[in-house]
């Protein structure tokens, strides 16, 4: 005999059997499942007697602190000690934060790798950065280290910790440190301190070679500020250290130069780059290694579109100039110095440890203020600018603020840098062309009128549509259509109403000027052949060999994703039958334009 399952008993199974079912499928990621993780160490002070203490290394923690903790599904571990100031500036943080001892470093990392070796092991895709910002030196054995507050941090540390156990699908290793570059290159006596700057990637690469730790990790990417002395390491009008300051821009979107929203290494580097290109000042001079990860060169250091709760400024193609960013803490945001050609677009983090904020876009002379909850994207062309001044003092701030951003960043720049680049040469990067030689698509629709080729009945005026397409940005060759109409009354009783109507197929040419302020500025000519139709009550009759030709310009202003209005004017010749003869007629035009150019 069977017995009979309990009714409790039937629904304990079915319960089971679906919190079973349920659980498998939230451990199940998704296909594109992923996860950033970032440890930062920011440290002011140094474990070497007699070196006076940084000011603003806790900042720059804290600013990357806010960059990655807005990146979705993001875990970032922040070990720093915030001074005073700096617990009011960035209120609500110090609670958040680990002291940046030896112990608590080491402990982080294992913490923080044991967390991504359980997301790889379901099918997760991890990326981790790892950021330290303070002093650097060498010991004695000429041995680079980097300052924590209790013990140096040393360089095979860094191989052991970091770059050796390759956690993650992709690191990046970020060290903006005064004496960075002790870290790779021992002081030896020899030589001296060689800040000539072509000397500092070569020496890198050597030491990377004979130590063969970063070949054998071909997920880890590296970016290190060279620069040595430690008076230049940090800018009081930046409140943070020059470099990092640099970095954190254009990871914001200053570097994607083909606004793919995606920054790659080779982008980045490039910008930093332009960024202190005009530096003169040895004293000032920022010098950058980069390196990417060797299993993909071409892979994104940061994709700003994961970012959370971002509105983007953007800039069109025809917007350049020099701008920097505040937000409404007084805390420098971003720099950037925009070239020509491109659309640029920088991330604006609306919630990350503040309500209600906004921010300050500045050049030398004006302002304006941004508010980024206002939707998805905030166009520069539309900001009403402000006059304001500023002053500076001391060679080094003379230096910097003269000196960085002065060189525009763009295609055209990242175009070059890249073709100068001996190492990573096979690696190449699609890029959208600068304006004066781009391949564009564009059409433009006018309206206006004319005065009518024929006067029967003295001048009468026409109204007129055309159509233009044409290619190539600046000197553009066009196809043109138009279509005139006009009913036309008589002037006395003895004659007879008639309607005007021409249609005209041509080509023409335009040379564009792009001004300041998104205005641009057009000289156009344009000729092509035209069908007459004159009806009146009593007849109809057309001229089927017809000419015509325009010389005219147009003043019109650029609005957001290529879309232009504008006026139109100039003057026609029309040659045309009439009665058998052949007749010039001119007569001037005047209309509205609305185009668009991709």
């Amino acid at each position: 005999m069977r017995r009979r399952a309990h009714p409790l008993t039937l629904a304990a199974l079915v319960s089971a059997a679906a919190w079973l079912t349920t659980t498998a499928a939230i451990a199940q990621p998704s296909p594109d499942a992923h996860k950033l993780y970032a440890v930062i160490i920011a440290n002011n002070t140094s474990v070497d007697q007699g070196v006076a203490p940084l000011r603003y290394a806790d900042d720059d923690g804290a600013r990357y602190w806010e960059l990655f903790s807005s990146a979705a599904n993001a875990e970032v571990h922040l070990l720093t000690t915030l001074d005073n100031e700096s617990q009011l500036l960035f209120d609500g943080l110090a609670p958040q934060t680990r002291p940046p001892a030896r112990a608590q470093v080491l402990s982080t990392l294992q913490k923080v790798r044991g967390a991504i070796a359980r997301d790889r092991a379901q099918g997760v895709k991890t990326t981790l950065f790892v950021v330290f910002a303070g002093h650097g030196a060498i010991d004695e054995k000429g041995v680079g280290y980097l300052s924590l507050s209790d013990a140096p941090f040393t360089r095979q540390d860094l191989y052991r910790e970091v770059i050796s156990p390759q956690a993650a699908d992709r690191t990046h290793l970020i060290i903006d440190a005064c004496n960075a570059y002790y870290m790779v290159r021992s002081r030896n006596g020899e030589g001296g301190d060689d800040r000539s700057g072509e000397s500092y990637d070569d020496e890198f690469m050597r030491f990377l070679e004979q130590s063969n730790q970063l070949s054998q990790a071909p997920t880890v990417g590296v970016f290190v500020s060279t620069t040595g002395a430690a008076e230049v390491h940090e800018w009081s009008r930046y409140r943070g250290g020059v470099f990092s300051h640099q970095l954190r821009s254009g990871l914001l979107g200053a570097a994607d130069v083909d606004g793919d929203l995606d920054v790659t290494y080779q982008e980045l580097e490039a910008y930093l780059a332009a960024a202190n290109a005009s530096v003169t000042n040895p004293r000032a001079r920022i010098n950058v290694f980069a390196q990417a990860p060797a299993q993909s060169r071409h892979e994104s250091i940061l994709e700003l579109d994961q970012l959370k709760k971002a509105t983007f400024l953007e800039l069109d193609r025809a917007q350049e100039g020099r701008y920097h960013l505040e937000d409404s803490r007084g805390v420098r945001y971003a720099d950037f110095h925009k070239g020509s050609g491109g659309v640029m677009r920088i991330a604006l983090l609306w919630e990350p440890l503040w309500r209600a904020p906004h921010y300050f876009i500045r050049t030398d002379r004006a302002e304006a203020r941004v508010a980024p909850d206002s939707g998805p994207r905030v166009h520069l062309s539309g900001l009403p600018f402000v006059e304001r001044a500023d002053s500076a003092r001391g060679s080094v701030e003379e230096a910097y603020r003269l000196g960085l951003f002065a060189t525009p960043y763009g295609p055209g720049f990242f175009q070059g840098y890249s073709a100068a680049l001996d190492r990573n040469a096979s690696a190449q990067v699609a890029v959208v062309a600068p304006a004066e030689e781009d391949t564009q698509l564009g059409l433009q629709l006018g309206l206006g009128a004319s005065q009518a080729p024929l006067r029967l009945n003295g001048p009468h005026t026409n109204l007129d549509a055309s159509l233009d397409l044409w290619l190539t940005p600046r000197f553009a060759l066009q196809l043109v259509g138009q279509f005139g109409t006009g009913e036309h009354e008589p002037e006395s009783d003895e004659l007879s109403a008639f309607r005007l109507n021409r249609i005209m197929a041509g080509v023409g040419a335009t040379w564009r000027w792009h001004l300041p302020a998104s205005f641009v500025l057009e000289a156009n000519g344009r000729t092509g052949h035209q069908w007459f139709v004159l009806s009146t009550p009593d007849q109809r009759a057309g001229d089927a060999l017809a000419l015509r030709a325009e010389l005219g310009g147009l003043v019109g202003y650029m609005l957001s994703d290529g879309l232009k209005v504008g006026l139109r004017g100039g003057a026609a010749v029309d040659v045309y039958t009439e009665d058998d003869r052949e007749k010039v007629s001119a007569s001037p035009f005047l209309g509205v334009v609305i185009g668009y150019q991709r």
